[in-house]
């Protein structure tokens, strides 16, 4: 059985009113037996919490999909304040509310799919969140541990260690935050969190247990001997590929034979659990097997409604897309307008291959901003990105896919139909800027472009893109002078440890670069343009009148490219307004830290025209195109 033969998977809301979650049902084929269909048993995947669990996305849609072709239903959520769900991370009582939300999934899956037993899968800090809850209930008939935290002390060292390692651009944040690859936790959350020890835990434990462990897991001994009295059987397995599991999303390697082996000892549980228990009553709602729709809800009404700050109320909705309806994406807008009422909408592009909530959830920041300023605004899913499959015969978590900009069509499309949206505005981080850009190039019918760190703005795959592609060069020379900026560089570079041979040759490849520019305005002034001209693209987007917003973070190689590539053209178009930058001091690329976020999303606000904000209230620069001109921040 293949896995195009599986049931499109299935998303949708439960939890409380105000603040629910979003999960993603996984159906065998039709005419499978290994698990629920005959005896009830479903599975329920916990993912990590924290910088993890970007990159584990992928992994878990996958470890689903296996689950679904060995014959048992498997859900996948995301917890209170973290993904799609409602909530933000630096909201009280994390700890108790990402087990309310896997007490919550459990309560929905057993409503509506007919599960009357569970095997719990738990990643990482997601395993001990499952142990616990799993020690609570008596419909739990097992649980798997994936290179698992079982003591919460070990766990924050990691993350202590991992935030020294990648300590980002900024001071301290004033409210005391322990911020760590692009998450941020309070003080009551950090202790919740190092005061978790599973072999602690009140109630009794699954009957089987199933251990992968990437390396010795601390507590794994003192855990076992618990089990081991409770009357559980537990089996521990080594697990490779856990740290490919969990690189950055466009890193990120699905590890295959884990997948196999969860998808098989599960199997055989439920199939024991089959044998010794009546068949349960299938009980099919939005959650089972509703035929896929715009709107394909877990529960509740078509759309969610989502309390945010200040108490203010917008609806969310999963959007399917397209002729094939194979475009995901999450449709954030006011709950009511005035009649007739019509504001711009919004399309936010994947950054990179992170999945539609963007890096560290800042999609979901401004996304959710915006709808509370009363504005449609659309989270897509690329093709092969996030929960929007590959098209068939290509390959999945591609950044940069030569049909992004049929793909971005389609949503723009949708936007510009949409009754209470006024045209449609792209916005989008690094290969999202990229992509929504060369939309505007292409002539999609948009209304306006917030490109945010754009890395380059040709990109013919790494081959065409090689040492000495432009945007390479540019980013190797603002590293130099920013290096060259800080105290003590010239000594370095007399003492050779700054080699002056790779200044030789940043120097060289950008009076290359330099010739290269100036063959291309020639050609251009004679009427015969070639290839990859940016001064040319900058000028085909405005005469079509659409404005065009470029945001850096401070000492992004971007806004000397845009000088360089974009040239003269670039300059005109910012004197005349139809082009603007923004700095954000203190921020990296994507923006890790939380004060760099909020700085971004009221940016974001500010520059399409949907918030009064001014620049100096959230502390932007301006900067110069070139020396000789700065950028009216409008």
């Amino acid at each position: 059985m293949s896995a195009l033969e599986l049931p499109v998977p299935v998303p949708g809301w439960f939890g409380p009113e105000g603040r629910p979650a979003l999960g993603w049902v996984h159906r065998p084929a039709p005419g499978a037996t290994a698990g629920s269909a005959a005896g009830g048993v479903g599975v329920l995947i916990c993912g990590p919490v924290g910088p993890e669990a970007m990159g584990v996305h992928r992994t878990l849609r996958a470890l689903a999909a296996s689950l679904a072709q060995a014959g048992l239903p498997a859900m996948r959520f995301d917890y209170d304040g973290t993904g799609d769900a409602a909530g933000d991370e630096l909201d009280p009582q994390r700890l108790e509310a990402w087990l309310r939300s896997v007490r919550d999934a459990l309560s929905a899956g057993t409503q509506r799919l007919g599960v009357t037993r569970w095997i719990l899968v738990g990643v990482r800090l997601g395993a001990a969140l499952a142990a616990q809850v799993a020690a609570e209930r008596d419909d739990v008939e097992a649980l798997v541990a994936i290179a698992p935290v079982l003591v919460g002390r070990g766990f924050v060292r990691e993350l202590r260690a991992f935030a020294m390692a990648g300590a980002g651009r900024g001071e301290a944040d004033p409210r005391g935050l322990h911020e760590v690859g692009g998450c941020a936790f309070d003080e009551a959350a950090w202790q919740s969190i190092a005061a978790i020890d599973v072999s602690t835990l009140a109630g009794a434990p699954p009957r089987e247990v199933l251990v992968l462990e990437a390396r010795r897991t601390p507590g794994l001994d003192v855990w076992a001997q618990r089990l081991e009295r409770a009357g559980s059987r537990l089996v521990v397995r080594a697990f490779e590929g856990a740290d490919a599991m969990m690189r950055d999303p466009h890193e990120t390697e699905v590890p295959q034979a884990m997948l196999a082996t969860v998808a098989a000892w599960a199997a055989e549980v439920a199939a024991r659990t089959v044998a010794g228990a009546s068949a349960a009553p299938r009980i099919d709602g939005p959650l089972g097997d509703a035929p896929p729709a715009d709107l394909s809800p877990v529960d509740g009404p078509d759309a969610a409604r989502i309390v945010g700050a200040e108490g203010r109320v917008h609806l969310e909705r999963v959007l399917r897309l397209g002729r094939d309806r194979a475009l995901v994406g999450v449709l954030a807008e006011p709950v009511e307008v005035g009649a007739g009422a019509r504001r711009a909408g919004v399309v936010i592009l994947n950054a990179g291959a992170a999945h539609r909530v963007g890096p560290s959830r800042s999609a979901v920041m401004i996304a959710r901003r915006l709808a509370a300023l009363g504005h449609p605004v659309l989270r897509l899913d690329l093709p092969g990105l996030g929960d929007s499959p590959a098209r068939h015969g290509e390959p999945d978590n591609v950044v940069y896919a030569p049909n992004a900009v049929e793909a971005i069509a389609v949503a723009v499309d949708w936007m510009r139909a949409h009754p209470r949206a006024a045209g449609c505005r792209l916005v989008g981080l690094c290969s999202g800027a990229y992509n929504a850009f060369k939309a505007a190039v292409a002539g999609l019918p948009v209304d306006g472009v917030v490109a945010i760190n754009p890395l380059t703005f040709f990109w013919h795959g790494d081959a065409g893109d090689g040492p000495d592609a432009e945007h390479r060069v540019i980013a190797e020379a603002v590293r130099l002078r920013n290096a060259a900026a800080k105290p003590g560089a010239w000594r370095r570079v007399l003492s050779g440890e700054v080699p002056v041979a790779d200044i030789a040759s940043i120097v060289a490849r950008r009076a290359g670069g330099s010739l290269a520019r100036a063959r291309r305005t020639l050609a251009r002034s004679v009427g015969r343009p070639i290839g990859d001209d940016l001064e040319a693209e900058l000028a085909a987007v405005a005469r079509r009148g659409v404005p065009l917003h470029f945001v850096f973070a401070a000492d992004e190689p971007g806004p000397a490219l845009l000088d360089f590539c974009g040239g003269a053209t670039a300059r005109r178009l910012a004197a005349r307004g139809a082009l603007t930058i923004d700095d954000i001091p203190d921020a990296d690329h994507t923006f890790t830290r939380r004060a760099a976020r909020e700085r971004l999303t009221a940016v974001v606000a500010a520059r399409l025209g949907m918030a009064a904000v001014a620049s100096e209230a959230v502390g932007v620069r301006e900067p110069a195109l070139a020396p000789e001109r700065r950028v009216s921040a409008g």
